[in-house]
């Protein structure tokens, strides 16, 4: 059939050049006539037109009429040129009227809009008309190759969809040839498409040794004719190696046979695949670490899937079936009714299930289980399905068991130190009283002591006072943090203010500063004893003659920042954390009378709100201590 095609194109060829002759040639009249004739008698294929110098039609044949559907009478006299379709390009109408005016003979190919606006494609070839050396007439001969066109764009079309494919898309014949390839090969192998073409199958399909192994697998794909799919792996030109998936059938084209092959690059499947078996490696190594195990139900068919590990997760004989009727022997009394109520609600309504049950496993020992499953109804055809976990919590129970006990315990201890505490403080502040007020009856009584006594005298009032001092210390610090407050809104700057103004009062000299303070949401009790102490702490160890104390706001990304700075003189990095523990002072108590309590008192309150408390400072440059208060959610 194509060899046909082609004969036929030759012999219109053929006829082409000899018409052509005869016009540019040709003197007569009767010419025309003659060629029209001529036409008609051979080829019965060619559309003719004669146009005037002006470019108005003069005749046209039967062909031409019936190929653009215009009568003839239509079409004499109309301007040749007005039978242009839209898609002939303006430079390519005025280039052919330039070369048919200078007498040259035009070829090419051109669309016309026929009378129903659909297109006709020709291959046109105009020729001038010449007589005594002057042009006097044009003759156009077309040969309608509308059909071919039109295959030829649906070929076009359809190569370009292939090139556009994700897959890779070869042929190849039986001697193993590519015959074509698409876009697609040309990326996934690295090779330019004219290298690719007429290169053997397994240059670079590793699963072929050569032709023997190719042939073979021609003829297992021909015995086949729904085709095949296979894996393979393709070499690329820098010598790497990928995967592929392969969807191969075979075709016949003009009696000859040939395998069309669909690639897909599976690299990255397999990579998922790789990581999907990772993954499902530690989810079982972990299930087993936490005594997990997982499983599916479906309502429906009564069926019961599970992961490897139950059997140890419920203390049962390994690879016995697991069924439901069965399981509920194994479960407490006590807890069964309240388990199956809510196992019968989510299967009939859908939703989560948390439940915590007893489980005897088969050696008769008592379990605790945890179990965790959502339904999700379908209709009533396909029924109920659940998934879900099973957790053995045996060790956990009986270490929160533990942990509840010894929290009694510690609550119970830390209510007794409380009332000793009180009782304690109260017990010794009675003495140092009445040591106070024996040494306030010794001074009146005695008023010739000599210098000496006086001083020894004055020592033990400040005795009795540090050692009331430091019971005061003891049960504040006892008392410090154990009443968590809710937290408030509450406006800071006044409070801040109270603060320094009652600071002011004990300490006239001092000058205090206090920035800018938003609006705060926390436990303002707990804000004001940590504050307050730092500013207070700030003003007693500051020996400075112009002593300052600045409160100063920053807000962090998550959190209140407050910075309490003095211009003391500072605290040697070495004893940052002895100063927060309990009497702890950096100088003598003889030189500064002072508790050790308040920076402990700080560090507890910070400790339990789980506030940061930081301190930055070297000796001669006074001290930064930093509070972070982090934001709450407001209820």
């Amino acid at each position: 059939m194509a060899m046909e095609k082609s004969q036929k194109r030759t012999d219109e060829d053929e006829l082409l050049r000899k018409m052509e002759a005869r016009i540019q040639n040709g003197n007569r009249e009767e010419e025309w006539n003659e060629l029209k004739a001529f036409q008609e008698a051979i080829s019965g294929s060619f559309l003719m037109a004669k146009v005037g110098l002006d470019g108005h039609i003069l005749a046209v044949n039967k062909l031409f009429c019936e190929a653009i559907g215009f009568d003839e009478a239509e079409l004499v006299g109309k301007a040749i040129h007005t039978l242009n379709s839209p898609l002939v390009p303006l430079e390519q109408a005025l280039n052919l009227w330039e070369e048919i005016s200078s007498g040259n003979v035009w070829r090419g190919e051109i669309s016309k809009s026929k009378k129903d606006q659909s297109l006709l494609w020709v291959r046109a070839t105009v020729v001038p008309l010449i007589r005594n050396g002057e042009i006097i007439q044009f003759v156009g001969i077309y040969l309608d190759i509308t059909k071919s066109k039109r295959v030829e764009s649906d070929l076009e079309l359809f190569l370009s969809m292939l090139n556009q494919s994700n897959d890779a898309i070869q042929v190849a014949d039986i001697d193993g040839r590519l015959q074509y390839v698409n876009q697609r090969s040309v990326d996934n192998l690295g090779y330019e498409r004219d290298e690719l073409i007429g290169k053997y199958v397994w240059e670079f399909e590793k699963i072929f040794d050569g032709l023997e192994d190719w042939v073979k697998h021609f003829n297992e794909v021909k015995a086949n004719p729904n085709g095949m799919l296979q894996d393979g792996y393709n070499k690329r030109r820098d010598g790497s190696i990928f995967p592929v998936e392969v969807n191969v059938k075979y075709i016949v084209i003009q009696d000859k046979g040939y395998i069309i092959a669909i690639l897909r690059d599976i690299s990255e499947r397999q990579q998922a695949q790789l990581q999907l078996m990772k993954n499902q490696q530690l989810l079982n190594e972990a299930q087993r670490v936490a005594r997990i195990s997982s499983f599916e139900y479906h309502s429906r068919t009564n069926k019961l899937e599970y992961s490897e590990n139950t059997w140890r997760i419920l203390g049962l004989q390994e690879d016995a079936p697991i069924l439901l009727d069965k399981l509920k022997e194994n479960i407490h009394p006590d807890d069964l009714v309240d388990l199956l109520s809510d196992w019968n609600n989510v299967l009939e309504n859908g939703g989560l299930l948390d439940k915590e049950f007893r489980f005897y496993d088969a050696k008769d020992h008592l379990n605790y289980m945890r179990a965790i499953l959502r339904s999700y109804v379908r209709e009533e055809s396909t029924g109920s399905r659940v998934i879900g976990t099973l957790q053995n919590i045996t060790s956990d129970v009986i270490t929160r068991n533990q942990l509840e006990k010894r929290t009694r315990e510690l609550e119970q201890r830390n209510a007794e130190l409380d009332q000793f505490a009180q009782i304690v403080s109260h017990d010794l502040k009675s003495p140092l009283r009445a040591i106070h007020n024996l040494s306030d009856w010794i001074e009146e009584g005695l008023p010739d002591l000599t210098d000496e006594n006086q001083r020894n005298l004055g020592l033990l009032k400040k005795r009795v006072e540090r050692m009331e001092n430091l019971i005061n210390g003891i049960l504040h610090y006892s008392s410090a943090g154990k009443s968590k407050n809710p937290s408030v809104h509450f406006r800071a700057m006044p409070l801040l203010v109270d603060l320094a103004e009652t600071i002011q009062t004990s300490y006239p000299a001092v000058e205090v500063h206090i920035g800018a303070v938003p609006e705060l949401y926390c436990d303002q009790t707990a804000f004001e004893q940590v504050i307050g102490n730092l500013m207070s702490n700030a003003v007693k160890h500051n020996s400075n003659a112009d002593p300052k104390v600045e409160v100063l706001y920053q807000e962090e990304s998550n959190a209140h920042l407050f910075t309490v700075k003095d211009n003391g003189p500072g605290i040697d990095p070495e004893y940052h954390e002895k100063i927060f523990k309990m009497f702890q002072t950096l100088l003598p108590r003889d030189t500064m009378e002072n508790t050790g309590v308040g920076l402990a008192i700080v560090k507890k309150i910070c400790d339990e709100l789980n506030w940061g408390l930081t301190l930055e400072s070297e000796p001669g440059l006074g001290a930064e201590f930093r509070v972070s208060i982090p934001f709450e959610p407001v209820n």
